[in-house]
């Protein structure tokens, strides 16, 4: 009985410290190996930039629903913010590739279509963050994940504080209760 307790404990503990090892907090330099579909296709991290990667699939209704938001965002605050639309959870880049083509400018920010759950974005960035539903929204700003949140909670008073220098995931929510 003294085994089995010592086993579960050992399973707990390091199934824990292996659960998140891409978190808030996490330095990132370069970006996961992927299908770019539309714009200049991002490999290194510019730390003097700051990114907003999108996580969506053609089949979710809700990531359809806020590309409009991230379209304006995009054509707001292009010149300070890179908004990536990552497609995740699929298996068919050509669907993804027409489905990019269909929506034209209303979704004028890259896109990159990342695979099923073997791919580099999938093993090393969202599964290994715990995200588990979609749409999804990374943040990284001078090369470190500053908040994983989802696209509704990019409102412009925490988008304008995302860009000033004192961001933190903290703070974005004191806005947000605040609206």
């Amino acid at each position: 009985m003294k085994y089995i307790y010592l086993f579960v404990i050992i399973l707990l503990t390091t199934g824990m410290a292996c659960a998140q090892k891409f978190k808030t907090g996490s330095e990132v330099y370069k970006y996961p190996d992927v299908e770019w579909i539309k714009g200049e296709p991002v490999t290194e991290l510019d730390p003097s930039k700051i990114y907003i990667i999108e996580c969506w699939a053609t089949w979710c209704g809700p990531c359809i629903a806020a590309m409009p938001h991230l379209n304006e965002l995009h054509k707001k605050y292009g010149d300070q913010i890179v908004i990536i639309g990552q497609n995740v959870r699929e298996t068919d880049p050509e669907k993804v590739k027409r489905f990019v083509a269909n929506k034209g400018d209303d979704m004028a920010y890259r896109a990159a279509f990342a695979g099923d759950n073997k791919s580099d974005f999938m093993q090393n960035w969202y599964l290994a963050a715990g995200i588990s539903g979609i749409p999804a929204t990374i943040i990284i700003k001078n090369n470190r994940v500053v908040w994983i949140t989802y696209p509704e909670n990019l409102t412009d008073p925490v988008m304008e504080h995302m860009i000033a220098d004192d961001f933190t995931e903290e703070s974005a929510m004191d806005l947000l209760r605040q609206d």
